[in-house]
């Protein structure tokens, strides 16, 4: 299930997005890949000079909402009162658009996809998108799902696939979108939420901080990754900015955290890097698959040449292992098969 489903999510700081101008290589997709379907509109080529603001709906949205859907031909069954898992974008007063994520179980159905005629081809509709989707993967949501009539193509190139009808997680075809909004035409495509990994270490100072920045950079939009620590450390070690800086990895302004700070999250992989955290690691929610990576820690080595070499060898080490862990078809694995596979890149 999604964490308390959507009504768990907290309200977060609304997103200040500076106007952009016209982008009609992907705006007008968008606007055709609401849920129910909506026809794609001419583009308006415009610019603003006011502060677009992206936030959660709140009640107080609603009859703005409402008449935005009804006015862009969307049905309006199944909005809650409250437009939770809702997002606006508002420019002081002025609704501008809406996105809506519906929860079924640990799949999320975009929907209630619209924006106002004179704000169309200004980028609004996509960061409206993305911004409820991060929310989807924030509650815990495994797998987005939307039918389409005409932006396939679009979608495929974040991330989208396109399934069979049947295919689709039950919960959402038995949704009101999927039963009576689209035609049987429409394209049903899915995106699987990214792969959440968490590595731990000791001091979080040294080995899970090269590895953290390894999955974000190798992972891209497949992995969402973090790193904590049993005993935080006070910063992280110079020495593992420096090994990543010298392979072009940017990592500064990071800061060691504590397990506890991601004991509540859920993650589907859970690393080990050394002894101590796999001791000391909590019971997580979700039951991730949980592996031990043993690596000697660098940062026990004297100053001086030695030092640098044991930094080099541990960014290789994790290097070889992150990349033979994306080779594997990891979204299509069982747990038990992702446990004997990421324990066979132990020795890696």
């Amino acid at each position: 299930m999604l964490n308390q489903s959507l009504a768990s999510l907290a309200v977060r700081d609304p997103l200040l997005v500076p106007p952009r101008t016209a982008e009609a290589s992907y705006i007008s997709e968008v606007q055709a890949c609401a849920a129910e379907c909506v026809p794609i509109a001419k583009e308006a080529d415009m610019t603003s000079d006011e502060t677009i603001t992206i936030a959660d709906a709140t009640a107080a949205d609603r009859d703005d909402v409402l008449a935005l859907l009804r006015s862009s031909k969307l049905m309006v069954e199944g909005v809650p009162d409250d437009l939770r898992g809702f997002v606006v974008a508002r420019t002081g007063d002025t609704l501008l658009g809406v996105a809506g994520i519906e929860a079924h179980g640990e799949s999320a159905l975009l929907r209630s996809v619209a924006v106002v005629p004179e704000q169309r081809g200004s980028g609004i509709g996509k960061r409206l998108v993305d911004a409820a989707l991060e929310r989807a993967v924030a509650a815990g949501a495994r797998d987005m799902v939307l039918l389409t009539e005409g932006a396939g193509g679009w979608f495929e190139r974040f991330g989208f696939e396109r399934i069979h009808r049947d295919a689709a997680p039950m919960g959402v075809k038995q949704s009101a979108q999927f039963t009576g909004a689209c035609p049987d035409s429409a394209t049903v495509m899915r995106r699987r939420a990214p792969l959440r990994v968490l590595v731990l270490c000791t001091g979080n100072s040294a080995r899970s901080q090269v590895a953290e920045a390894l999955l974000v950079s190798l992972g891209e939009q497949r992995v969402l990754a973090a790193s904590a620590g049993s005993r935080p450390a006070e910063r992280v070690s110079p020495d593992a900015l420096d090994v990543l800086a010298r392979h072009g990895l940017e990592w500064t302004g990071r800061e060691p955290q504590s397990i506890d700070d991601v004991a509540d999250e859920r993650w589907d992989l859970v690393i080990t890097v050394c002894d101590h955290a796999r001791e000391a690691c909590p019971v997580l929610p979700g039951q991730p698959v949980m592996v031990h990576w043993g690596l000697p820690d660098p940062v026990q080595i004297p100053d001086g040449t030695e030092r640098r070499a044991a930094f080099e060898a541990t960014y290789a080490a994790l290097e070889r292992r992150i990349r033979a862990l994306l080779d594997l078809p990891l979204e299509s694995m069982t747990d038990a098969e992702r446990q004997r596979a990421l324990r066979a890149l132990a020795t890696a």
